[in-house]
């Protein structure tokens, strides 16, 4: 752990301060937190109902949709819970590493509507 310089004179702070203040970013526009937060709602609803909806209608739906057997149904059910697990998985690593998060908001709700 570094401490900081104890040496420092108040000018050179203030010259450090400076450069620092006019080194920031500035944001074109501020963030509406009442839409954003409506949107993350809405978001998190429509995802966990889906979710919700599918885990309690997949096997049923397999079964008289699709013509599947029951182990085939059983199948196709852990089958989207593995792949609901990877995704989140695979989501975390895209934004801790590739792509900002409002992208990949944005391309679940535009893509990947049913």
């Amino acid at each position: 752990m570094l401490f900081p310089n104890y040496k420092i004179t108040p000018e050179e702070k203030e010259k450090d301060l400076q450069t620092l203040e006019n080194q920031t970013l500035i944001l074109k526009q501020t963030a509406n937190f009442y839409i954003e937060g409506l949107c993350f709602i809405v978001i998190g609803f429509t995802s966990t109902a889906t979710f919700y909806l599918v885990s309690s209608c997949l096997k049923d739906f397999s079964q008289t949709v699709a013509g599947m057997d029951s182990s085939g149904a059983v199948q196709a059910f852990s089958s989207y819970g593995i792949d609901t697990l990877a995704s989140v998985f695979l989501t975390s690593i895209l934004v801790k590493s590739l792509v900002r998060p409002v992208y990949i908001v944005l391309s679940y709700t535009h893509y990947f509507q049913p």
